[in-house]
């Protein structure tokens, strides 16, 4: 992920970053090491976080009735639990073997729909489409982590997830120390060039290592490692976009040091349905 400005304290100090890392980086990897059940719960967990971030850039400042917030964003209430819903179609997918994303977003689509008819406002054609989008960004995206440890196993997982980590960490050691030439000023300030570069790196190198148990070549290895990567910054700067509209700097204040798990996980929603489709041409899905 390119480094936008963390939420660090005017001293300059790390310590609430790093902390968060350290106390979270373990349970996430022991959930995704075990699989199951256990994963299923913490992608769940982690889903509703993300989709009730999301929901509140549009609602937040939302009056009754209105169908956007001050932002200018499409008030997508609701998205939290479609979130929730698209995970969970997600891992009954998997289970019986069924990796299509169609019959989710579908599912999603009439969801957004039925919720609207029960709780009906004013333009609600503009609402379904917001909720039917966010709930497929941070639902059916995010659900992707479930179908790749469900079907494709432990190592397609942990592909996306120590790639797009390694990436973010990469880049924003070298962005902080060494970013002089940024990419887009208007949409995040704190992301450079030299940081981009240093995720692309970090990924690719990683991939090397990662894609071993995977039987990729080291080519190929390389290759994807860098896609998957850029990938990751793609997201980030999704997310970035999303921000600025709404007018906030964080999605919340839930981890400290990072802002919100949506901060946090922007980069990982678009490398892990990246990393989906490429299990699926390899065959391991």
């Amino acid at each position: 992920m390119i480094p936008s400005k963390p939420t660090i304290p005017a001293d300059g100090s790390l310590r609430p970053r790093i902390i968060t890392i350290l106390l979270g980086a373990p349970i996430f990897f022991a959930a995704l090491w075990m699989g199951g059940r256990l994963w299923l719960a913490t992608v769940l967990l982690v889903a509703a976080a993300l989709g009730w971030e999301l929901e509140r850039l549009t609602t937040e400042r939302t009056g009754a009735g209105s169908s956007a917030g001050s932002s200018g964003l499409p008030n997508a209430r609701g998205g939290w639990e479609g979130a929730i819903l698209a995970v969970l179609a997600s891992y009954v997918a998997g289970r019986f073997g069924l990796t299509g994303a169609g019959a989710v977003a579908v599912g999603i689509t009439v969801y957004s729909g039925i919720r609207e008819l029960f709780f009906f406002h004013q333009r609600p054609l503009r609402r379904v489409l917001a909720l039917t989008w966010s709930t497929l960004y941070v639902g059916l995206l995010w659900g992707s982590l479930i179908l790749l440890r469900e079907v494709g196993g432990f190592y397609w997982c942990l592909w996306a997830v120590g790639i797009t980590w390694s990436s973010d960490i990469g880049a924003f050691l070298v962005g902080r120390r060494l970013g002089r030439h940024k990419i887009a000023p208007q949409l995040s300030p704190g992301k450079s060039w030299e940081g981009f570069v240093a995720g692309l790196v970090s990924g690719g190198a990683v991939a090397l290592v990662l894609g071993m148990p995977l039987g990729l070549p080291p080519p190929v290895r390389l290759g994807l490692g860098l896609l998957t990567a850029f990938a990751a910054a793609l997201g980030d700067f999704w997310e970035s976009a999303l921000k600025r509209e709404a007018g906030v700097k964080d999605t919340s204040l839930i981890l400290p040091g990072h802002g919100g798990f949506l901060d946090r996980m922007d980069s990982l929603l678009v490398a892990g349905a990246f990393t989906l489709l490429i299990a699926r041409a390899y065959g391991a899905l």
